[in-house]
């Protein structure tokens, strides 16, 4: 167990659990309660998307499928006023064996927030136009791999979703809402996942909060 000032972190050491079927619904419920019980449950979303890793001698490495997996992993996103909240670390997430043994645990503390004010929301149609505008409105590439990375643009992108989240940038104490892109791209022959995001509040919101006020 490793303790820090924003996070913390676990790992059981020991032998390679033994190979079984994973109830995916009876681990996911496991890892609520336990992050419950932990006092670490507040302000996350109870959906967490589901991985699979396999132990290599000291090494966590990902897995193809459950069924070369040794554990599943469960990863959590925060929560701010109902809407998700984009960070450039996993908040939270935890692993398990196919028993319900608890194997490793990540947890980083994110600041608390108060919601202040009402932000008038530009439309989803308006949002599409900034996002052809914007010359560089990616957040994050998955994979992110060698040949991502050496390609100087990213051609055509086909959206997959939209939808309102905050996110969360170091150093800054104001967070805003934003309209985040999801879609596929293809570099080569390979497909990637395109993450990207326009702010959603009316900038006129800002020029009038900051005019001064006749007297």
């Amino acid at each position: 167990l490793s303790v820090f000032t924003q996070s913390l972190s676990y790992q059981k050491v020991g032998q390679t659990p033994p190979k079984k079927s994973f109830d995916v619904e009876f681990l996911k419920n496991k890892s609520l309660a336990d992050l419950e019980s932990f006092g670490l449950k507040t302000g996350i979303s109870e959906k967490p998307s589901t991985a699979y890793s396999k132990i290599q001698e000291e090494a966590i490495l990902v897995g193809k499928s459950s069924l070369d997996a040794d554990l599943i992993n469960f990863v959590y996103g925060y929560q701010i006023d109902g809407f998700p909240l984009i960070n450039s670390a996993q908040p939270l997430s935890t692993s398990y064996d196919a028993s319900g043994n608890l194997f490793t645990l990540r947890y980083f503390l994110l600041p608390e927030v108060k919601v202040e004010n009402e932000y008038p929301i530009i439309k989803l149609s308006n949002a599409i136009q900034l996002l052809k505008e914007t010359k560089k409105p990616i957040i994050k590439i998955e994979p992110y791999t060698d040949i991502v990375a050496s390609t100087p643009s990213i051609g055509s992108v086909t959206l997959k979703s939209a939808n309102l989240a905050y996110i969360a940038n170091n150093g800054e104490k104001l967070l805003q809402p934003f309209w985040v892109f999801e879609g596929d791209a293809k570099v080569f022959n390979d497909v990637i996942k395109v993450t990207a995001a326009i702010p959603a509040v009316d900038p006129t919101y800002f020029l009038e909060s900051l005019t001064p006020k006749p007297q």
